[in-house]
């Protein structure tokens, strides 16, 4: 009877040390907070010069090259929008280059999605980045 005993009792310490070092507990950091002096654009930014021009030359150019009011060809477009009363920082959803795609007589030539960064190239402040 001692060595049943004596078996149930080391089978027992046995099985308790084997489940108490199989557990592990994970740590996570939290993610530090964002640096206030960091100038680097986020993924999420929209660049003229990456996403804006580049539409503008593949719709838009074709019309919007001198001959028109509008001069969207590179290197002229952002002046052009900016000195020609396109965009409106205060209120960017009022904007005439947004109201145009969104809404008005350029809305054939748009999508959803370039509107959608039209207007957030507008509200992150319509940068020559």
């Amino acid at each position: 009877m001692k060595k049943i005993y004596r078996r149930v009792l080391l089978l027992g310490l046995v099985s308790s040390i084997g489940f108490m070092s199989s557990c592990e507990k994970e740590y996570f950091e939290p993610a530090p907070p964002p640096d206030p002096n960091d100038t680097t654009p986020s993924v999420d930014t929209v660049s003229y010069s990456l996403d804006m021009q580049p539409y503008f030359d593949a719709n838009c150019v074709n019309c919007h090259n001198g001959g028109i009011v509008l001069n969207l060809s590179p290197g002229l477009s952002y002046d052009a929008l900016n000195n020609g009363g396109y965009i409106n920082l205060a209120t960017p959803a009022s904007s005439n280059l947004y109201v145009k795609i969104n809404v008005g007589s350029m809305k054939q030539y748009s999508t959803p999605d370039y509107t959608a960064m039209t207007l957030k190239w507008i509200e992150e402040g319509a940068k020559n980045n």
